[in-house]
């Protein structure tokens, strides 16, 4: 019956979560002593964190670039917000926030008035 659970594990699991499934329970396949499969599970393990950290800086970074400062980042995405307060002080330091402003009200001129005109009426709002 073991023998059968751990491939219908596998290949129960979603195609898309099948590699990240196997990467985690591989420390548990590597044959040796305990400690050799306690150490093995940890390299997998540091492994794993530093790469989801550098996905989560990667995230930081490209949304830093939509964004004013930190304060707007926090106001306007605050689970990203989140991940940048984790980071380590030297690595905040390298994050660039692009400094855009609010973006331009595209509801100005003439024209623009008469569009907007046009929103609110349709909405069943009076101009």
């Amino acid at each position: 019956m073991e023998d059968v659970l751990l491939p219908l594990l596998i290949f129960g699991t979603p195609e898309r979560r099948r590699a990240e499934l196997t990467e985690q329970l591989l420390p548990a396949a590597v044959p040796g002593t305990v400690g050799q499969r306690l150490a093995f599970a940890a390299v997998v393990a540091q492994q794993q964190i530093s790469n989801r950290e550098q996905k989560e800086l990667k995230i930081v970074k490209e949304a830093a670039q939509r964004f004013g400062d930190p304060v707007d980042l926090s106001d306007n995405a605050p689970t990203i917000h989140a991940i940048y307060a984790g980071l380590p002080a030297d690595v905040q330091s390298t994050i660039e926030f692009g400094g855009w402003a609010k973006p331009p009200d595209r509801y100005s001129g003439s024209q623009a008035k008469t569009e907007r005109d046009e929103v609110e009426q349709a909405l069943g709002r009076s101009p």
